[in-house]
């Protein structure tokens, strides 16, 4: 692989990344179709809508430009350069995807430990502030479970990412193109 494919493979990811961004908005999109425009502004109406369609578009745009794209980036490039396998390019993607749900897992664990801490400094007994901390484990249960395979998945990703390229390659032994030699 040249440079010029490497940027036509990560520029199709961030298209893909921009398109499941765009899940996000599917609430406010709901939310804006049930809007009255008579007694919502229509510019609030047009703001609920413009995030998801921004990123659908962009999305759309990186992956169908992408080849175009990444021969702007790199307009004089051989078709010789730097050589890299499938499995190694593979341990990078995993490394990058693991920082990337390592660091969409912060915002979560931070306020969960700032929630955690208040809890404790809120000036009651012991027993209430036990029972305080039951209450939203009790309460929020499937968002911890949710935050803690996220901060695992995330771990794993990154610094198992060439023992797990290793292992795809072990189980999927067609997925080798003929110049991955070794």
């Amino acid at each position: 692989m040249v440079q010029r494919d490497f940027a036509d493979i990560g520029i199709k990811l961030l298209g893909i990344f921009a398109l499941m961004y765009a899940l996000r908005y599917v609430p406010t999109l709901v939310q804006a179709l049930n809007m009255d425009p008579h007694k919502d502004m229509p510019i609030a109406i047009a703001a609920s809508l413009l995030g998801v369609f921004l990123y659908l578009g962009l999305g759309r745009w990186l992956i169908t430009r992408s080849k175009y794209l990444s021969r702007r980036l790199f307009p004089f490039e051989a078709q010789t350069g730097t050589h890299i396998n499938s499995e190694s390019f593979q341990a990078v993607l995993f490394s990058a995807v693991g920082v990337y749900v390592l660091c969409e897992s912060i915002p979560e664990a931070v306020r969960t430990f700032t929630h955690y801490m208040f809890s404790d400094r809120s000036g009651a007994d012991d027993y209430a502030r036990k029972f305080l901390v039951l209450e939203y484990v009790a309460q929020n249960w499937a968002a911890l479970l949710a935050l803690v395979a996220q901060l695992l998945l995330g771990i794993v990703l990154f610094f198992g990412s060439k023992g797990l390229a290793a292992y795809w390659h072990r189980l999927r032994p067609m997925s080798r193109l003929p110049d991955d030699a070794g």
